[in-house]
């Protein structure tokens, strides 16, 4: 080595300042190269979403091919939705009826149930009156 610098005049001297310099630029490729990785990641990321999305349109197109011809052989929407809501009415009220039904049925259960509360206080009513009425003839008996 040596001898390569006495020959072209020059010392080959490595110095901090150099060795420093040779970090960097080794740095900056690197860095350069991530850049690049990272850009050709995200073009095959790119290129794979659009494949998946013209996957994705062929499948909703058949689908689609798929509804309307089903769709020519069904009533049309508006029709099958309205019969939908008149199906829906006519389950609410035969729930309200029956839930009406329930109401009275209960109601009417009550009405007996105070019937035969009212009765049973009228016949004690009507025990004591007789209680009192025996009472007063025995009493009356008594008394003669």
């Amino acid at each position: 080595m040596k001898k390569m610098a006495l020959l072209s005049g020059v010392s080959e001297e490595i110095t901090e300042r150099d060795h420093l310099l040779d970090e960097l630029v080794e740095l900056l490729d690197d860095a350069t190269l991530v850049k690049e990785c990272k850009k050709k990641e995200e073009q095959k990321k790119c290129e794979r979403d659009e494949e998946a999305s013209l996957v994705a349109r062929r499948v909703a197109m058949e689908r689609l091919e798929q509804t309307s011809a089903a769709v020519e052989d069904s009533p049309p929407p508006k029709t099958s939705a309205m019969m939908e809501m008149k199906e829906r009415d006519i389950a609410a009220r035969k729930e309200e009826r029956a839930e009406e039904r329930l109401g009275r049925a209960r109601e009417r259960a009550e009405d007996r149930a105070e019937l035969a509360r009212l009765r049973a206080e009228e016949n004690e009513r009507m025990v004591k009156l007789l209680d009192v009425f025996t009472q007063r003839m025995m009493d009356a008996m008594r008394n003669k």
